[in-house]
């Protein structure tokens, strides 16, 4: 018997960054190389995506910036 996921079970919900255009969907936490998925794309601190630099990726939140203003984007619970 096949199940269908209801929800991706590596995240805990979608979160939109409602300035930014950016929609964190899922945070895959390694304290050595943790990883995000913003917009579909899995990216990295450092990395550069719609205009957004990724400052930083916890296991509850991303941070990124745009050059001027840090937007600080969460997963729903």
């Amino acid at each position: 018997m096949l199940l269908a996921w209801r929800r991706d079970p590596f995240t805990k919900g979608a979160a939109m960054g409602e300035r930014s255009g950016l929609t964190l969907s899922g945070i895959l936490w390694d304290p050595n190389a943790p990883l995000a998925i913003l917009n579909g794309q899995m990216v990295r601190v450092g990395d550069e995506i719609g205009g957004y630099h990724v400052l930083e990726i916890t296991q509850d939140h991303v941070a990124v910036s745009d050059g001027t203003h840090t937007i600080d984007l969460r997963l729903a619970p």
